[in-house]
């Protein structure tokens, strides 16, 4: 099977030398079997979020961050399959990650950060 290459861009660097990127584009990729034999096809769309390791292999994702969410209230509301779905662990994490990565730095302490101020 040829390998598919995923256009990316860096978002954050994780221990361990693996890394979080976003998809650059929207796209399909086969993702398993289904039980009756046929492909299973994802889409994604742009930002979805990748774990790959130090080589840039893809470990989980593209994660779009909706579907990331639906699991996450799935496994709050109880469901045992969401829990037990397959890495469902790495696809929370890296979501979790991805988004800790986009917000933005605190303020250094010690230094007041100036607010806009409101129109009257």
């Amino acid at each position: 099977m040829k390998p598919v290459e995923i256009p990316t861009k860096f978002l954050a660097n994780i221990r361990g030398g693996r890394e979080i990127v976003t998809t650059v584009s929207g796209g399909v990729l086969a993702n398993g079997v289904a039980k009756n034999g046929s492909p299973l096809i994802e889409t994604y769309p742009a930002g979805a979020m990748i774990l790959s390791d130090e080589h840039g292999r893809l470990i989980v994702g593209p994660i779009d961050i909706d579907a990331a969410i639906d699991l996450a209230e799935r496994i709050a509301m109880g469901n045992a399959r969401a829990l037990t779905e397959p890495q469902a662990g790495l696809v929370l994490a890296t979501a979790l990650l991805g988004v800790f990565a986009l917000l933005p730095e605190p303020p250094a302490e010690g230094k007041a950060t100036k607010l806009p101020e409101r129109a009257a």
